[in-house]
């Protein structure tokens, strides 16, 4: 994983949990994810702002 990767601010209120930063690529956006499904057990509870880097918004 990325030093982008590797630095995705996680923040979790109320049972939710928001993902922000850079990740390097789209594979890490989907590993960082389902780590994250792991914890939550459900998609509803993740909220991506994650952005791949070199992407423009």
């Amino acid at each position: 994983m990325s030093m982008n990767g590797h630095n995705v601010k996680i923040i979790t209120r109320d049972g939710t949990v928001t993902l922000k930063g850079q990740a390097g690529n789209d594979g890490e956006v989907k590993t960082i994810i389902a780590r994250t499904l792991e914890v939550t057990g459900t998609a509803d509870k993740i909220v991506n702002e994650m952005s791949v880097q070199g992407e423009h918004k």
